[in-house]
């Protein structure tokens, strides 16, 4: 199988055996016609309530293609008969069919993930001090929130929360919201982006959001964002404007870290985007003052060179993916920056 995008030189390909693409064509069929109710998978992209009707449509999510998509299909001259037809993909479900295609031993039941066990499975802390208001149009989305904090034990609903309770409000960014009234003392409010979404995600935060995740968020993205407000309080980390990534100033540099460099061609706030939805939740993006994105698995340092591998193979083209010693780089000069609280 490969993916080549109209206007760009790379493509990428994925070797898979009969049994491995017949599983795959199921698990994109099943994405295309929005019958996510016999699939295991989660954050498994959704059509919503848009019909396929013109040319320049994603054929799995059916969001409009701004500039470019992608093409994915068999390699003809293999044996068998697959059923894949041609598909024109968004960079985010070129991105998630890729992710599946490369590697997807743990989504099919053939692997453990080192830290959270069998695909489905996550870790998570003690959340339970926050109430969380789900405002969100897609359907899929809302219930994924909602599963994940039913599964954390979190509070879920518009009643009147404890007077100790920190209040969470989830919304859709491209749909109109309005912050809470009841979420004037200890609050926060997380933005679903879709990818491309940029203006969106600007216009987000310019009332009121305080951090975002891709749409659709996984389990371990609603964990993190969640562990972010209970770490940062009142003080939530700065934002890049261009990538909407947290600005860090002191790298980790005690903990095994990626470089990513994005290709001359590549738009980086889509790099981000793309970023945030295969990193896992709990995996830290953050851009330093000299414009570089850093990657921080949850991963001991001799998983890095896998993790490094895996999200080239995904990104194909996109960037470039090396391990890097923090505590020897230079952090480099400040670049000027948003304060999106205000």
């Amino acid at each position: 199988m490969s993916g080549a995008p109209a206007r760009r030189s790379y493509v990428g390909e994925h070797s898979l055996c009969a049994p491995c693409l017949l599983w795959l064509s199921r698990v994109v069929g099943m994405a295309r016609t929005g019958d996510h109710q016999r699939s295991s998978l989660v954050a498994v992209p959704s059509p919503g309530d848009r019909k396929l009707l013109f040319a320049d449509q994603c054929h799995v999510c059916r969001v409009f293609l701004e500039d470019e998509g992608v093409l994915a299909d068999l390699d003809r001259s293999s044996p068998g008969d697959a059923a894949w037809p041609p598909l024109l993909l968004c960079p985010a479900c070129d991105a998630w069919i890729a992710s599946l295609a490369s590697d997807g031993r743990s989504a099919h039941g053939l692997a453990r993930r080192g830290i959270d066990g069998p695909y489905g499975s996550w870790l998570f802390p003690n959340l339970r001090a926050l109430t969380v208001r789900i405002d969100v149009l897609d359907h899929s989305a809302r219930q994924a929130i909602a599963r994940a904090c039913e599964t954390m034990e979190i509070s879920v609903g518009a009643g009147s929360p404890a007077p100790a309770t920190r209040i969470v409000q989830f919304v859709e960014a491209g749909a109109p919201f309005v912050i809470d009234p009841a979420l004037s003392g200890p609050s926060a409010t997380i933005a679903l982006v879709g990818s491309g979404d940029y203006h969106h995600l600007r216009a987000a935060l310019d009332a009121g959001a305080t951090d975002w995740l891709t749409l659709p968020p996984t389990p371990q993205q609603v964990t993190a964002a969640l562990t972010h407000i209970l770490r940062h309080g009142s003080n939530p980390p700065l934002l890049d404007p261009a990538t909407g990534l947290a600005m860090t100033f002191v790298p980790p540099s005690s903990q095994p870290a990626l470089m990513v460099l994005p290709a001359a061609h590549q738009d980086r706030f889509e790099l981000a985007w793309l970023l945030k939805r295969l990193c896992r939740g709990y995996d830290e993006l953050s851009m330093l003052p000299s414009g570089q994105i850093v990657v921080v698995p949850r991963a001991p340092q001799s998983a890095l060179e896998a993790v490094a591998a895996r999200l080239q193979r995904v990104l194909h083209g996109r960037c470039s993916i090396e391990p890097v010693n923090l505590a020897a780089m230079p952090v480099g000069a400040s670049r000027q920056r948003l304060d999106v609280v205000g």
